[in-house]
């Protein structure tokens, strides 16, 4: 696939002195500022309270892809980002993204007392270096993290209502302040877009990793950014300015009643749009308030972003791209399914190994004790509640185990 994707002309990075900052940070690491650009409004997004939101009612959750081939520099965008703007306040920043029930454990612990999950931590950055494995991983039966992605993004409550009380995790909308970059290699990005999932594109700000502006002998790296954490309110409705408003309220009326119908892929446009906007408004200095000039920025990030989508899609029309993608779409699931196994494999040897323990030990066991069972290799990597059920529910040969409090007991096979 063609790795030239469009980009930000020159003169946008020098509309204000904070973009000079990110293109010359970009330059700094030869990658695309684009990308160190679309990780950065991650990273403001991350930053702010959950309370501060658009006068729409929307929130600022964010969601970026970064698209480029191995090797041009996907992972070092994401460093260079962190590296100009260091400090976002909270300390899940950069984690890895897994399940819906996984981003749910980043923000509420288990039910207590009173019968609800409490807040341990109000925002969190989630940063995907491949996105062939978010992919993989949205693609397993059940799974819902490409549900959960959405939700978040429109800051909507989200969990897993119906598991079990130890397992219940419930993220109530607006406790939280969600933000993800994923870098995507142009055959997955693709597949995103064409694929099975193509109801979630909508939501990411596309940005390729490639620019012919890059030099040869970089610039030295500038002074980080500093962001008003500890000045901002906890709670806040940013402006929009009425003109603004007032366009968006009109395109809304157009689509609401049929007179206009937009491309799937443009449905949240202006709402996208928004976020940016306010985005750039925060890492300005400006407030968050979404002013004509933020506005216009916003829409050039934006459209720069549909462009990168609309070469993406444009490399998928020919007969031999349609058998790669589906080639692509064949080894997402076959590698789905080996993992479905592995892990179902390492699910069992560990609910087996907590029966084993519990059954020598001739009395309940806690479940730190059931955890001390479980190899490291294995507690790394497996959801110990979800094991638990499975040596409750399911068990082994061997036996099962039983709920009796805060102990598990050991109660021989039939």
């Amino acid at each position: 696939m063609n790795a030239v994707f469009p980009h930000l002309p020159s003169a946008f990075y020098t509309s204000s002195d904070v973009l000079i900052r990110v293109r010359k940070a970009a330059y700094a690491r030869q990658v695309s500022p684009d990308a160190v650009l679309a990780v950065i409004l991650c990273r403001v997004a991350a930053s702010l309270p959950p309370g501060i939101v658009l006068s729409n009612g929307g929130t600022l959750d964010f969601v970026a892809a970064l698209v480029g081939s191995p090797g041009t520099g996907k992972s070092k965008a994401m460093k260079a980002a962190t590296d100009l703007l260091p400090d976002v306040g909270t300390t899940y920043d950069g984690v890895p993204i897994g399940s819906g029930e996984g981003i749910a454990t980043a923000y509420v612990g288990k039910v207590d007392d009173t019968g609800t999950n409490p807040l341990r931590n109000s925002s969190a950055l989630f940063y995907v270096d491949e996105g062939e494995q978010l992919l993989k991983v949205g693609r397993r039966d059940g799974s819902t993290t490409f549900a959960t992605i959405r939700s978040c993004w429109s800051g909507q409550a989200f969990g897993s209502l119906n598991a079990s009380t130890d397992r219940r995790r419930v993220v109530k909308a607006g406790t939280y302040r969600f933000a993800l970059a994923v870098g995507f290699q142009p055959t997955f990005a693709a597949e995103l877009l064409t694929g099975q999932d193509a109801g979630d594109p909508q939501r990411y700000l596309f940005a390729g990793v490639t620019n012919p502006d890059i030099p040869s002998v970089p610039p030295p790296f500038p002074d980080p950014l500093r962001l008003p954490l500890t000045a901002l309110p906890l709670s806040e409705v940013v402006d929009v300015d009425a003109d603004i408003a007032a366009g968006i309220a009109r395109r809304r009326a157009e689509v609401a009643t049929g007179r206009t119908v937009l491309d799937a892929l443009d449905t949240h446009r202006d709402y996208l749009t928004l976020k940016v906007a306010a985005l750039l408004s925060f890492l300005d200095g400006e407030g968050g308030d979404v002013t004509p000039q933020s506005w216009n920025l916003a829409n050039e990030v934006v459209e720069n972003g549909r462009n990168v989508r609309t070469h993406l899609i444009s490399l998928t029309q020919s007969a031999d791209n349609d058998r790669f993608l589906q080639g692509v779409e064949r080894k997402l699931q076959e590698e789905s399914m080996r993992e479905e196994r592995r892990d179902s494999r390492m699910r069992l040897s560990a609910a087996g190994s907590m029966i084993r323990r519990t059954k020598r030990n001739g009395r309940p066991v806690t479940k730190s004790i059931l955890m001390t069972a479980v190899s490291g290799k294995h507690r790394n990597v497996l959801d110990i509640d979800d094991v638990i059920d499975f040596a409750c529910e399911v068990g082994t040969e061997d036996g099962r185990l039983k709920r009796e409090g805060d102990y598990f007991a050991f109660v021989p096979a039939d």
